[in-house]
């Protein structure tokens, strides 16, 4: 809903303070002649005009407009002033620092004067840094008018004759001269002289006047018009851009992007996306990724900076995909789609593609041909029970377990993996467990591996609920400090058991397949993780 006034600069302190908007409009006008017949601060009045009028359909806070920038065209005629280009540019940059650090994300310059070139260079060098705040401009003009009226009154025009004129007729007409107060016309060059002379020739060498075009006209209704169709025009013009901001928050969108192997050296660089992310990972699993897969992981860099990641462990008949980040501030803009790319392509093309999908992730996959298998509920136990005995006919894993387990979970899977499983309960023989039947065989197993967050157990494998349930127990029951969680597939029965044991739903994951068949069979109650499968 459009307030009845814009947030600006007869507000109080207190009014700025409680207000929740994150845009704010800033105003710029000009202190220079206009003729005979408007005043010095014609400019100004009309980007405080446009800017009230984007404020109020914005529900933004509108900036008091500053009145001097950049007239040197406008030298010779007393009563003119203007700022040093460096001048009003530090002084635009304090501006919008100040805004920034208040909390606004955009702001949209309202400018009243055709010669402020020095506006733009400041907005595009913001923008390019790639902050949090980001600048729009829009002029208060021809540029903007699509109305019968300025075309017909803003021909041969440039500086303070009719179209102006008409203009502020339609919003301020107290501060509009007669025409017979205006200064004759003549005694200079002339319609020799083009806009871009006037970085060698003032205005007052074309006409002495001060006046470019016919000062003699002027209509308020005419007015009414262009001003109606240059405020509806700069409205969607900064809608469509905050949208497309949306889009493309960074300055060079994908550009400059480019996709080559993650290394070791790199493994900090993947630490600090799993921060951005909340996700669990710890260095190690980097280094498991790299060892067990050296040409299957993938860094997206920019700036020599590594802003996205994604990995591949290839099993016999198959591969999964994991670690599929990207820098939350250059999200959107296809970063993640090059990156799966980049993986698939380094796979052989009858192999099944594996993957468990975030919901924001999903639809990327989708495009990308993989369709849903199974879902899956990350749960988490904090905090963690008082430490109890192995449950009967579970003990912890050797070993001499691992082909029997690797056996099980590849029946589980669908497909053998040993070499993960061996480098999980190398790294962590503490956190796996077997469980076996009355004659000492293995049928059952659970591995694990800490994490930031949490300990993960996974993947679990049993034949029924109950053997599943006792490798959980006696996992839990080990004693070992700080929350647990498992990515459980969503059998009702089994997670409500979990949930008995106070296990609470963190978030869901959705696996997903892209090959034509299944990776899996029975026996699997909780994956290895997202990024192991």
């Amino acid at each position: 809903m459009i307030p009845e006034r814009a947030l600006d600069g007869y507000a109080t302190s207190s009014d700025w303070q409680e207000s929740p908007t994150r845009i704010a409009v800033l105003p710029i006008g000009s202190c220079e002649q206009h003729g005979g017949r408007l005043p010095l601060l014609t400019d100004a009045i009309l980007a405080e005009h446009f800017a009230g009028l984007l404020a109020r359909s914005l529900g933004a806070a509108q900036m008091p407009p500053l009145f001097y920038a950049t007239s040197h065209e406008h030298t010779g005629f007393r009563g003119s002033f203007s700022l040093r280009p460096e001048t009003a540019m530090a002084v635009v940059r304090d501006l919008l620092d100040g805004l920034e650090r208040q909390g606004f994300e955009r702001v949209v310059v309202v400018n009243g004067h055709g010669g402020n070139f020095f506006i733009g260079p400041v907005i595009r060098e913001i923008n390019a840094q790639d902050r949090l705040l980001k600048v729009l401009m829009v002029e208060c003009g021809a540029a903007f008018d699509r109305s019968e009226e300025g075309a017909r009154l803003g021909e041969g025009e440039l500086h303070a004759g009719a179209s102006e004129i008409s203009r502020i007729l339609a919003i301020r007409p107290a501060v509009v001269r007669p025409p017979e107060e205006a200064l004759p016309a003549g005694g200079g060059l002339g319609n020799k002289l083009r806009r871009s002379d006037l970085n060698t020739f003032g205005i007052g060498c074309r006409d002495c006047s001060g006046v470019w075009g016919d000062a003699r006209g002027g209509d308020a209704a005419a007015g009414a018009a262009m001003i109606a169709s240059i405020a509806a025009n700069q409205l969607a013009f900064v809608r469509e851009r905050f949208a497309w901001l949306a889009e493309q928050p960074s300055y060079a969108g994908a550009g400059g992007i480019a996709i080559r192997p993650l290394g070791a050296d790199d493994i900090d660089a993947g630490m600090r996306l799993c921060a951005l992310a909340g996700w669990n990972q710890l260095p190690d699993d980097w280094r498991m990724f790299i060892e067990l897969q050296p040409h299957g992981c993938f860094a997206a860099v920019r700036q020599g900076r590594v802003i996205g990641t994604a990995t591949v462990l290839a099993f016999p008949g198959c591969a999964w995909i994991g670690m599929v980040l990207v820098d939350p501030a250059l999200r959107r803009m296809g970063i993640g789609t090059r990156l799966m790319q980049a993986a698939m392509a380094s796979l052989s093309a009858d192999a099944v593609l594996g993957l468990d999908a975030t919901a924001a992730g999903r639809p990327v996959y989708q495009r990308l041909g993989f369709t849903d298998h199974q879902e899956l509920r990350r749960l988490i136990l904090r905090p963690r029970p008082a430490a109890a005995a192995p449950a009967a006919g579970v003990r912890s894993m050797r070993e001499d377990d691992l082909a029997a387990v690797t056996a099980l979970d590849a029946h589980a899977f669908g497909s053998e993996r040993g070499a993960l499983l061996r480098w999980l309960h190398r790294r962590h023989p503490d956190l796996a467990w077997v469980a076996t039947d009355g004659g000492g065989a293995v049928r059952g197993c659970l591995l694990g591996r800490p994490g930031v967050v949490f300990t993960q157990f996974g993947p679990v494998v049993a034949p029924d609920l109950a053997t599943a349930q006792a490798l959980v127990s006696s996992a839990i029951g080990a004693g070992h400090a700080g929350p647990v969680g498992l990515d459980a597939v969503d059998d009702p029965t089994w997670c409500a058991w979990l949930g008995s044991l106070g296990f609470v739903e963190e978030r869901r994951f959705t696996r997903m397949l892209r090959g034509g068949r299944s990776t899996s069979g029975a026996g699997l109650w909780a994956i290895a993780g997202p990024e192991l499968g």
